[in-house]
């Protein structure tokens, strides 16, 4: 078998001509879409049948039991699937624990169970790590697996994922909508899911505008960013935890600023005109952040510096 790495999206589409191998190694971090490769391997593998696939977790001793499962023969079903997680890095690390003495029989004895994995058939087992390259115990046996790395994606392939899907649903999008949705689930198809969901389900037409997504999907996320906010305002030290954990959480920095912004306005018209002035100004540099925005790191990001400058403020204010 070809010891080449597939690319997940590639990989996932090349599945509706039918499943070509029983044993794949899934590697990297992006969890989600990993998870929607299984599912689309249950769906083609079981088809109608009532098969029987469980989850294994090697980090946790499983392994074995993963073995026991594939390995020995079904009162109930022809078919058998199985996802084995944290089968363990590629790192030096784990490679010198194989070579230590406390280590090895244990090694050998995973190893012996992947062997076994191999050689038998019947069923299809899935090997899942967030390490990007194979691990120390399947290296042997490589040439048997079906290798695909599973990278977080990149901006304008969720733009084109979440246009694509809702237009399967009969939902269009502007260019503009699809990437004010992208901005709010950030690189994760497993929010970018949670959105579509909600945009079929809740839109009322076949094109809702930016107007009617922000109803729908901005709601909790809002909310994350009025606490940070209240704290900024309040000259709660949190406030840099608070304001990571909302652009973290796919928040756009305009977004934040301009209810910052909104918040120095309704401030400054309560005040006495002395201190009104003072906040006028400040409201003034949010303005012009705004006009001149500019993607940033965390650190280099204005809001920080802003924030820094909040929390220096006389308690008073």
């Amino acid at each position: 078998m070809d010891n080449s790495v597939l690319k997940s999206r590639p990989f996932i589409s090349s599945l509706s001509k039918g499943i070509a191998s029983r044993l794949y190694l899934f590697l990297g971090e992006e969890e989600s879409e990993k998870e929607r490769a299984v599912n689309e391997l249950r769906a083609i593998y079981f088809g109608r049948d009532e098969g029987e696939f469980r989850i294994f977790h090697a980090d946790s001793g499983e392994l074995m039991d993963a073995a026991s499962f594939l390995l020995s023969s079904s009162m109930f079903s022809k078919k058998k699937m199985a996802l084995i997680k944290g089968l363990g890095s590629a790192s030096k690390n784990a490679e010198n624990a194989e070579e230590s003495t406390s280590g090895t029989s244990k090694k050998k004895g995973e190893a012996q169970l992947i062997g076994e994995i191999v050689n038998s058939d019947g069923f299809i087992a899935i090997f899942s790590t967030s390490a990007k390259i194979c691990p120390p115990l399947i290296k042997k046996n490589i040439s048997s697996f079906t290798q695909v790395i599973f990278y977080p994606p990149f901006e304008n392939d969720v733009i084109a994922y979440i246009s694509g899907e809702l237009k399967k649903k009969g939902k269009i999008l502007t260019s503009d909508s699809a990437r004010f949705v992208a901005s709010l689930v950030g690189r994760s198809y497993e929010k970018a899911d949670d959105a579509i969901e909600k945009i079929t389900y809740g839109s009322k037409g076949p094109s809702p505008d930016t107007g009617e997504l922000r109803l729908l999907l901005c709601e909790t996320r809002e909310t994350s960013v009025f606490e940070y906010i209240d704290a900024l305002f309040s000259g709660n030290k949190n406030s840099f935890a608070l304001l990571k954990h909302v652009l973290d959480g796919g928040s756009h920095e305009l977004q934040v600023l301009a209810l910052v912004n909104r918040k120095l306005r309704e401030i400054e018209r309560s005040l006495p005109d002395e201190d009104a002035d003072y906040f006028s100004r400040v409201a003034y540099q949010t303005e012009r952040a705004l006009k001149s925005y500019k993607p940033q790191s965390f650190l280099s990001n204005p809001l920080v510096a802003m924030t820094a400058a909040f929390l220096r403020m006389p308690s008073e204010f």
